[in-house]
């Protein structure tokens, strides 16, 4: 006789699979050798840069997680390396940011992968271990149930980010992030200080794809900051 329950959740999986995309369910579309450290890297960074694209929940969870499971595969290889582990922590985040359910494991391995990319290289990716760690300080609840439940802490947020500025102080993200959480804090004068400093230093080919976005998150918090402090809005 077939358990009802089991047959629920097989209906489940297959409206999750329904509901992804061609995209989502055949990536990589390219062919990864397990064995190659720089083909798990390629891919466990192309699944994370998919899946901050993609709008589904169920695309964005099931690319995550192929991305985590390159991560591993990629840390089995080398666990030195701190791609593997940043793009472990990046992953792991879509992932829980998507499914929801479970998601204070999530932070903690999120946490864990971040200090060890601080640990292996704290300069990667602009002080990308601090960036991660100061934005997901940030915007975590601040309720969490057990004493070492990772919550809500902007204090360690400003920290984190301040530290990733002194490591790349070029980097304009860095800026935006800090500038954000001095917002949530309600140091309002600060946050517009370092909103200004954002396109202080000559800016980097490389970050052409990004530019655009942050420049709209930088104006809809100078509005944001504006609605609170009497200050002329700036338009970059």
């Amino acid at each position: 006789m077939t358990n009802p329950l089991s047959l629920g959740w097989m209906m489940i999986a297959l409206f999750f699979l329904q509901s992804c995309s061609h995209i989502a369910q055949n990536f990589p579309s390219y062919p990864v050798n397990q064995e190659n450290i720089d083909d798990l890297l390629k891919a466990t960074t192309d699944a994370y840069h998919l899946a901050e694209k993609v709008k589904a929940r169920g695309d964005q969870m099931l690319v995550a997680k192929k991305g985590m499971r390159y991560a591993d595969l990629c840390l089995q290889k080398n666990k030195s390396l701190p791609d593997c582990h940043y793009y472990k922590a990046l992953n792991t985040g879509l992932y829980y940011e998507a499914r929801v359910v479970g998601y204070h494991k999530g932070l903690k391995i999120i946490v864990e992968e971040a200090q060890k990319v601080i640990d292996l290289d704290p300069s990667y990716d602009y002080g990308g271990g601090y960036r991660v760690l100061g934005r997901l300080y940030a915007k975590i609840p601040a309720f969490a149930v057990g004493k070492t439940a990772v919550r809500r802490d902007l204090d360690k947020s400003i920290d984190y980010l301040q530290k990733a500025i002194t490591i790349a102080p070029h980097y304009p993200e860095n800026y935006l992030f800090l500038a954000d959480s001095l917002y949530e804090s309600n140091r309002l004068k600060e946050a517009l200080k370092i909103l200004h400093q954002m396109w202080s230093h000559p800016l980097q080919p490389e970050w052409r794809p990004m530019m655009s976005q942050w420049r709209r998150e930088g104006d809809r918090l100078l509005k944001a900051i504006h609605k609170s402090i009497p200050l002329p809005i700036i338009v970059y």
